[in-house]
């Protein structure tokens, strides 16, 4: 066999602040949980309390998906800082399965954000060699 090396597959940039936020994250996010909801759903006699607790999970990370999509309308600062808002409440509704690497759980990704953007970063960042 010849020396030939295959780079791996280019991963996505860790997600900073707010303003690298995109739609296609709040997309992927939104499926993965709702394919998880599905298989509970499917598994699980209609109405039961199974049944309508992942309904009721699935509106509601529907919903939050919508919220966090509103806010790709500008990037202003007010609307940067309701993106960061929306996506961590987001967020926290998929922490379950970042716990034991769940297959699919985008680690790089699906993380909770303080800053609102690059400038809001590297303002944080010189405070704290400041300290130092």
């Amino acid at each position: 066999m010849t020396g030939i090396t295959t780079r791996p597959p280019s991963r996505p940039a860790e997600l900073a602040h707010a303003a690298a936020l995109t739609e296609a994250d709040v997309d992927a996010l939104a499926a993965y949980l709702k394919a998880r909801l599905d298989e509970v759903r499917d598994r699980n006699d209609y109405l039961s309390d199974e049944w309508r607790t992942a309904m009721s999970l699935s509106l509601v990370v529907s919903t939050q998906a919508d919220r966090v999509r509103d806010t790709f309308t500008g990037d202003s600062p007010e609307l940067l800082l309701a993106r960061r808002r929306q996506w961590n409440e987001l967020v926290w509704l998929v922490r379950p399965w970042e716990y034991g690497a769940a297959a699919g759980y985008d680690t790089t990704r699906w993380c909770h954000l303080i800053h609102a953007d690059a400038a809001d970063a590297a303002r944080a960042a010189a405070y704290r060699r400041s300290c130092l």
